[in-house]
């Protein structure tokens, strides 16, 4: 039997006319000579923006909040919260919030010549983890306690008793402000609490927009990215200069950002 011949594939080709282009619209192509208003309007919309890099069309990067922010019941959980809010001294708000730290933190940039990686380490084993609790004021920070833990009932309430607790005797009208962890709302926490005169409130849920020590916890970071520690000793040694970085001038820029009034 003789062989088949196979055909050989061929690319399509697009047609040359101007009537087999694809178009958008079915009016007459834009004019591009020079000097033309269509010209003038393309350069203007190629312009890099804010946002934007000479280089590149992409838009501005995303700023992501909780999408449960728009239900119903939440949206006026947080408007009640801003209205009440609104008539309270900002001086008297204290908030509270923890983060983590760990010995693998490391600059996220460096220098490299053109077409090069700029190349880093970090430990990918064996490494270790602090919780770092603060307190933020209007003036800054003014408490703050490190543990090699997560935050639990009993961590939490440590913090209360041997930190917080003496910080804020001369304040004596502040008002503590959380989020809803769990261990915030355990009832021996809530006692200490009301044992030191100490009037706390809790957050709308999914509200960490509304809690002004987020973007402190983003300043600590990078410092301690900084010094890049590889031992838990090290890194609970340079937390302390790290917190000394943070001022009344950024408290107050982050209590403007998530929407408090802020004294100058």
């Amino acid at each position: 039997m003789p062989a088949v011949p196979r055909r050989a594939w061929v690319p399509p080709r697009w047609a040359s006319s101007r009537s087999s282009w694809p178009r958008a619209t079915t009016g007459r192509w834009p004019s591009t000579r020079p000097g033309s208003s269509s010209v003038r309007a393309w350069r203007r919309a190629a312009r890099p923006s804010a946002g934007r890099s000479a280089s590149s069309t992409c838009g501005a990067k995303k700023t992501s909040r909780a999408e449960e922010q728009e239900r119903p019941d939440l949206a006026e959980a947080r408007a009640v919260w801003r209205a009440e809010l609104a008539e309270v001294d900002p001086r008297r708000l204290v908030f509270l919030d923890e983060s983590g730290v760990d010995t693998r933190m490391a600059r996220t940039h460096a220098r490299a010549r053109p077409g090069r990686r700029a190349p880093g380490r970090v430990p990918w084993g064996r490494w270790g983890r602090l919780t770092v609790l603060g307190a933020l004021a209007l003036d800054g920070v003014v408490a703050s306690m490190s543990v090699a833990a997560a935050t639990s009932a009993a961590v939490f309430l440590a913090f209360v008793e041997q930190v917080l607790a003496p910080a804020l005797r001369s304040r004596p009208d502040a008002i503590v402000v959380m989020d809803n962890l769990p261990a915030h709302k355990a009832e021996r926490v809530r006692a200490a609490l009301e044992r030191a005169g100490i009037e706390h409130r809790y957050l709308p849920a999914y509200s960490p927009d509304l809690n002004p020590i987020e973007p402190c916890w983003s300043k600590l970071k990078g410092c301690l990215r900084a010094k890049a520690a590889r031992s838990l000793d090290v890194l609970d040694a340079e937390l302390g200069p790290a917190l000394a970085t943070i001022t009344a001038e950024d408290a107050r820029g982050w209590f403007r950002l998530a929407g408090y009034p802020a004294l100058n």
